[in-house]
């Protein structure tokens, strides 16, 4: 699993509880879907009051 290779064994079975939990799979699922909608096809996507801010960049570029 490559959640463990990166955060070590003991994070394991928070990994794969995380995974089999309908609430946050439903969650997921809606997200998905509701940006799928406004036209989101990768990340990052920006939006600003409601419209995609277009060759936003990089979340580091913004100071604040």
């Amino acid at each position: 699993m490559l959640g463990t290779a990166t955060l070590g064994n003991s994070y394991r079975h928070v990994l794969k509880s995380g995974f089999n939990n309908t609430i946050s799979d439903r969650a997921t699922r809606v997200s998905f879907k509701y940006s799928a909608s406004r036209g989101v096809y990768g990340t990052p996507t920006f939006y600003v009051n409601g419209f995609v801010l277009p060759d936003a960049g990089s979340p580091l570029d913004f100071g604040g």
